[in-house]
């Protein structure tokens, strides 16, 4: 899978992370990534997401674990 390079952050010890939706409690948590080196298109996740996983694309480092957020569409528009 590849994301934006803005969706992955690091924690202080330095493992990369994304912020995972919960669709059903309407917040993000924190979910360790195995990553390959940024490129063009993103950066390309070995493990730690699945297809399908919605993840926080900006805001990243304001948010915490449990803070609720509003899911959008790849287009901007809100679901």
């Amino acid at each position: 899978l590849v994301v934006p390079a803005d969706a992955v952050t690091s924690s202080a010890d330095g493992t990369p992370f994304v912020w995972l939706y919960d669709p059903e409690s309407g917040t993000v948590g924190m979910r360790s990534v195995e990553i390959d080196a940024p490129s063009r298109a993103g950066i390309r996740v070995l493990s730690g997401l699945q297809r399908g996983d919605r993840i926080a694309v900006s805001g990243v480092h304001t948010l915490t674990s449990g803070t609720m957020v509003h899911p959008m569409s790849a287009d901007g528009s809100p679901q």
